[in-house]
């Protein structure tokens, strides 16, 4: 069973598939359905690559469930050292069973899914993995200070702008700190930041339950870079206004809405809304109806208010288009209204009065 391109095992798996073969980022991907599912994988892990594995320490939610869980290698840490300098120790010292083997992998539940994810895997266990499938270190052709190196520069080269690469690695210790948040982003041709999405854990949890009604705001571009920012929100039961997370894009264009989008519906497990508010933009408009098929699109009646006083000078219609957005009218009614509104204030050639007109069956 697949879920967004991750392998669930569950009892049924068996055999975890051929562990030998695995990647860092097939390890990355695994998610199971169960703690015990996820301990007995990485017992086999293990196995195969000769050293055995005992549960490690685990953290709980208010309720007492646990909710992440950490496996050692059965050598990790070492002996205290007192029991070394005891200067009336009878017998001699036992053969040492820990050597500080540094191997672990670490699970979390993802509460909004059910499913227990891989959350990290340290540099030494990588390295003793690609140990093994070389023969030895002394095969690997490489020393353990090279790797580190390697992939220290990788990082710094992936994004060169420091404020974007500054932010990047904000949002990964965030998501070290707790599990369930999410980052997504994307890269340029020139290794510039292009999209980035975050939502923390509290966010995801909040969207299951109210995000039937999205609200995408993009109108925030007050910062020094002019990159719009996008804010996706709606109203819990309270009438609060809940938020479910952030996006950066690198332009207004429907590529750059679309991979947002995307990559929401992918950290939401791919629960859809079904009514989608926006501030009228047809390019958003556009990746709304390419990603979310069946979700009612809607305008978001306090941007149309807005629009209204940087459109038009007469006070007076400002009042009666708040009336028009706000008040239970037939559409009759208002039709009425509104053409006797164009008339009386010379509306007739107003580009802003005609696309407003077009679109009142769109206003939420």
């Amino acid at each position: 069973m697949a879920e967004s391109g991750y392998e669930i095992l569950d009892e049924e798996a068996g055999d975890h598939g051929d562990v030998l073969q695995l990647s860092k980022e097939e390890i990355m991907s695994k998610v199971f359905r169960s703690e015990e599912i996820a301990y007995e994988f990485y017992r086999r892990f293990g196995k195969c690559f000769g050293f055995g594995i005992r549960k490690g320490d685990s953290g709980k939610d208010e309720s007492g469930r646990v909710i992440r869980r950490r496996f050692f290698c059965n050598k990790a840490g070492l002996r205290q050292r007192h029991h070394y300098d005891r200067l009336d120790k009878q017998r001699g010292h036992r053969p040492e069973m820990h050597t500080n083997c540094e191997a672990k992998l670490s699970v979390y539940l993802d509460v909004v899914s059910g499913i227990w994810r891989v959350h990290s895997v340290p540099m030494s266990k990588i390295l003793g993995y690609m140990a093994g499938q070389a023969g030895g270190y002394s095969l690997m052709g490489f020393t353990k200070k090279d790797a580190y190196n390697y992939i220290n520069n990788a990082k710094r080269a992936k994004i060169i702008d420091g404020d974007s690469n500054a932010a990047v690695v904000y949002l990964e210790e965030k998501m070290g700190v707790n599990p369930m948040s999410m980052a997504r982003y994307n890269v340029t041709k020139d290794n510039m930041l292009a999209n980035m999405f975050w939502a923390d854990g509290g966010s995801r949890v909040d969207y299951q339950y109210f995000g039937d009604v999205l609200a995408f705001d993009s109108t925030y571009k007050k910062n020094k870079y002019r990159r719009p920012l996008v804010i996706f929100s709606s109203v819990n039961n309270h009438k609060q206004t809940t938020i479910f997370g952030f996006g950066l894009v690198l332009d207004e264009s429907v590529g750059s809405y679309k991979w947002l989008l995307e990559n929401l519906l992918e950290v939401m497990c791919n629960k859809k809304p079904s009514v989608v508010v926006t501030d009228g933009c047809y390019l958003i408009k556009a990746a709304i109806k390419s990603v979310f098929l069946e979700a009612t699109h809607r305008l978001c009646a306090w941007h149309m208010e807005k629009n209204v006083t940087a459109n038009v000078k007469e006070e007076e219609l400002w009042q009666y288009f708040t009336r028009w957005l706000y008040s239970d009218m037939e559409i009759d009614e208002f039709e009425v209204e509104w053409d006797d509104a164009v008339e009386e204030y010379g509306l007739q050639n107003s580009f802003w009065a005609k696309k407003n007109f077009s679109e009142e069956d769109d206003v939420g």
